[in-house]
């Protein structure tokens, strides 16, 4: 992985001779974006409305069967909504105009199931009936851009966060670096290793970023085939660049035990070492 405009070295003068020991200078991460979620929940006329074309017949065990089916997929689904509510509150490190979009979609998705149960469960006619259960997969279509929009966004705000910690342990490792350098050690194969730290926390960084531009602007497909192969791509696409970024970070822990056992082997610098703690 490239390290180029990523990280600059410092001299330090040893014996003599001029020894370059890597700066530790990458940029305060911050996994943010200006793009707007344009993602609306939206509710069928028939749930707003809340009009049925109600008959005096009474409720068949075949009916009651549906009416509870439904009310189980709508239970679920607002069940995961309200958690994913939870989830964009504790993001710090997306904008505030994306949470403020993830959460009025989301809230806007569990007031249109909630209008859509209660028109289910006083259902009385056949017809009408199975139209309203099978809207809660057809209509709702709202929920399947929602909920994994969510999803990428709170995992790309994770990145970003354990990135700036790792950037800060970096930055202390190589304070530690040079001092060791200066007291006549070889930092050679720690110099690389953090070398490496910089170049995957950037990366990692970058690929958060992607994830949540790849994201932000979709629209729910409504049944429109091309659409939905629009969003499907671009949530594989913001996937794969997440999985990219947490392999770039388990990488970059590998490459602070690297620098911290170099750390414990060379003298006058095990006394600064033995604080040093990673999380």
């Amino acid at each position: 992985m490239s390290n180029q405009n990523v990280m600059k070295r410092v001299g330090v003068m040893v014996a003599g001779a001029a020894v370059l020991v890597p700066a530790f200078a990458l940029a305060q991460v911050q996994a943010q974006t200006n793009v707007d979620v344009t993602a609306q929940a939206q509710t069928p006329a028939a749930t707003t409305a809340a009009q049925t074309n109600v008959s005096a017949t009474v409720a068949t065990p075949a009916m009651k069967a549906a009416i509870a089916k439904a009310d189980q997929e709508i239970d679920r689904r607002i069940a995961a909504l309200n958690d994913l509510i939870g989830r964009i509150g504790q993001m710090t490190r997306v904008s505030a105009t994306l949470k403020q979009g993830l959460t009025s979609n989301t809230q806007g998705q569990i007031t249109a199931l909630t209008t859509l149960k209660a028109k289910i469960d006083a259902g009385t006619d056949l017809a009408t009936l199975k139209t309203d259960v099978q809207s809660v997969t057809s209509s709702y279509r709202t929920f399947a851009l929602v909920a994994p929009q969510g999803r990428v966004s709170a995992s790309a705000d994770r990145v970003a966060n354990v990135t700036i910690m790792m950037q800060a342990l970096g930055a202390k490792l190589q304070l530690r670096l040079q001092a060791a350098q200066t007291a006549g050690n070889d930092v050679t194969a720690a110099a690389a290793a953090l070398n490496d730290l910089g170049a995957n926390l950037s990366d990692a960084n970058t690929r958060a970023q992607a994830a949540i531009n790849g994201i932000a602007p979709l629209t729910p497909d409504n049944g429109d085939a091309t659409v939905k192969a629009t969003n499907d791509k671009a949530f594989k696409t913001a996937q794969a660049d997440l999985k990219t970024a947490q392999s770039d970070l388990v990488t970059g822990r590998k490459d602070i035990d690297v620098i911290i056992k170099a750390l414990s082997t060379m003298h006058a610098a095990a006394a600064a070492t033995t604080t040093t703690q990673t999380q």
